[in-house]
């Protein structure tokens, strides 16, 4: 493992927030900008899940945010992801990343599983179903660190408490 000396992706909040989960070292923020906090929103099940990401959309429409500067990523694939619960308002809005709209400016909220969009930004990056990987823990905050750093301007990670204390532990 590597350190950064400088970042040129993300803001300040947005590496605390990754070197926080991942426990990696990324650098001195280089974006001339001052970013938002990373929004962490807690669950107890599937259901408040759900709601949350609903919310933080809903958030985002209110706040003007194009929907093609929204990617919601998960540790899954998308047929086993919490967002094909979602109310279809928002289904319907959202377009799973493929080799043809990778770069395409459309009014979709972009879906990928994080290893597939591993290369890739967005300005808004929803992170979700960190409860669903079975991995070890170094092997999910790799994970984590890959979907967080993928965000330039606002992070928001739905996550379970217990699981962000596993992650926020020194183990």
């Amino acid at each position: 493992r590597h350190d950064l000396f400088f970042n040129c992706r993300n803001t300040d909040q947005i590496i605390q927030a990754a070197e926080a989960f991942s426990k990696a070292r990324m650098g001195e923020a280089k974006l001339n900008s001052h970013g938002v906090e990373v929004e962490t929103k807690h669950y107890e099940n599937e259901e408040e899940k759900i709601i949350k990401i609903s919310n933080i959309l809903e958030d985002f429409r209110k706040e003007g945010v194009a929907l093609s500067d929204i990617a919601i990523l998960s540790f899954i694939d998308t047929e086993k992801s919490c967002v094909q619960n979602l109310e279809k308002k928002w289904l319907n809005k959202i377009i799973e990343l493929d080799k043809h709209n990778v770069t395409e400016e459309n009014e979709k909220i972009l879906f990928s599983n994080i290893a597939e969009f591993k290369g890739l930004e967005k300005r808004n990056i929803i992170l979700t179903d960190i409860d669903k990987i079975n991995v070890s823990i170094e092997d999910l905050r790799s994970y984590l660190y890959t979907g967080m750093t993928r965000a330039q301007i606002k992070l928001c990670i739905i996550i379970k408490n217990q699981r962000k204390l596993e992650l926020m532990s020194d183990k």
